[in-house]
Formats: structure tokens, sequence, C-alpha cells
């Protein structure tokens, strides 16, 4: 084998190895979630109450998140639509500037943000707390802003990213994409 087949060959194992660290990384965020909802019974009980506010929506579910957690929710609105829910966004900034006409008394709100602390989602939510609008946030634990202010609250858990330098959402994403598939295949099998 050259020298260059050699140095090639190790280049791609190394690719491969960091590749799998990433998947296995997204991998463990849906475990823990996982291990959550069967261990904790406050966790099952909040799973509960999500699903029932979302059974009784006589309206849209919307979604609604900055960054990330924005594009999350745009596919989940998808999922949602996809079974028989009628859904659709609402970018958070926009909403508390102009936009809340989109959202109606019928609809549930489902907020997204992993720190719980994003201005614009957690100002969203002390609005639609005041308009009495039930919310299901979605964020790292139950003690975040976010969490104290919706009707109910789905926790993440305290997860790592799968970045090197933690910086761009990833297991955080994964794990809050596969809550939202969970709820809304939860919501298909009630209906």
């Amino acid at each position: 084998m050259s020298t260059k087949s050699k140095h090639l060959k190790e280049q791609l194992s190394e690719e491969h190895s960091f590749i799998s660290e990433v998947l296995r990384a997204e991998a463990n965020a849906i475990e823990a979630v996982i291990s959550s909802l069967t261990s904790s019974e406050n966790v099952a009980t909040s799973w509960t109450s999500s699903l029932d506010l979302l059974e009784s929506c006589k309206g849209h579910v919307v979604f609604s998140g900055m960054g990330k957690s924005g594009l999350i929710g745009a596919k989940l609105s998808a999922t949602f639509s996809s079974i028989g829910q009628p859904s659709h966004v609402v970018h958070p900034s926009e909403a508390v500037h102009g936009d809340l006409g989109s959202i109606r008394r019928d609809d549930i709100i489902i907020l997204m943000s992993y720190s719980g602390t994003t201005d614009e989602v957690v100002n969203l939510a002390a609005i639609l707390k005041t308009d009495d609008i039930p919310t299901i946030g979605i964020s790292k634990d139950d003690d975040t802003p976010l969490a104290k202010l919706c009707t109910a609250h789905l926790s993440i858990g305290a997860l790592a990213e799968a970045c090197p330098l933690n910086l761009a959402p990833t297991a955080t994403t994964t794990a809050t994409l596969a809550i939202g598939d969970a709820l809304g295949l939860a919501l298909s099998r009630r209906k």
C-alpha cells in the first residue's frame, strides 16, 4: 500500500469515527428522553397533560421557536398536518410585532427553546398566558422561564451537543424533533 493510500485510509477512518460519535450523541439524546419518560411519574404526567391539550384542540396546533428550534417547528407543523391536525408556524419575533392575529383562541401553541430563556419565545409565552391561550413548552427542564409560563411542559433534559465546540444545536434539536414526532403520532393514535 502506498503512503498516499495509507494516509487516505487513516483520514477516512478518522472521519468515520467522528461521524459515529455525532450519531451516537444524537441517539443518546433520544435515549435520555425515553429514559426520563419511563422513569419519572412527573414526566409521564407532563406527556399526558400535553396530549390531553392537543386532543382538545379545536383549531390549529401552532409551533414557534427561534433559530434552529423554529426550523424544527416547521418540520413538526408539517408532520401534524400530515396526520390530519391543522397546523402552522408563527415566528415569535413576528408574533409580538403584529402577527398575533394568526393565533386564535381555539389553537394550542407549542413553544420551543432548549434554554427556555430565549427572550422572543418567553415574551410570546407571557402574552399567550395573559390571553388564556393554552401552551406546551419544550425546554431543557421545568425550572426555565418558558416552562413556568406554559400550561404544560416537556423537559428535554441536560444534553451536550454533538458539536465538539458545543455550539451548533445538534443533540438538542434531535431530541426536540423526536419529542414533537412522538406527540404528533400519539395524538394521531388517540384520534
